[in-house]
């Protein structure tokens, strides 16, 4: 998987779990500064063991974390849609009032059929 994709994949996983770098390097002790430069594409990836502690301090694999991995031992692309819409769809939840949740996926049944 590319850098890109991991970034991709790691930011979809922080925003399925309603989690912020900083919450993140609160619980997993790994520096906020590390998790940004990261997620800003400054560094290819997660130095040293920093992958296997955030995903300890959160109870997921690395796997999990990163979109799963392929019967190789590679790893796979992010499954669904696209990581992309994804990201999207869920950036766009959270920003919907809570109060007016139960509309909006009243809608998107309507929309699906």
């Amino acid at each position: 998987m590319t850098t890109g994709r991991r970034q991709a994949a790691f930011r979809a996983w922080m925003v399925e779990a309603g989690l912020r770098p900083t919450a993140i390097a609160l619980k997993s002790g790994v520096a906020a500064t590390t998790i940004y430069s990261f997620l800003q594409g400054k560094t290819s990836g997660l130095r040293g063991d920093a992958e296997e502690r955030i995903a300890a301090a959160y109870g997921v694999t690395v796997d999990d974390m990163f979109g799963g991995s392929d019967a190789a031992g590679g790893a796979s692309e992010p499954r669904g849609a696209g990581i992309d819409e994804a990201i999207l769809l869920l950036e766009i939840w959270r920003d919907v009032p809570p109060e007016r949740r139960a509309e909006a996926l009243d809608a998107l049944g309507r929309f699906r059929r």
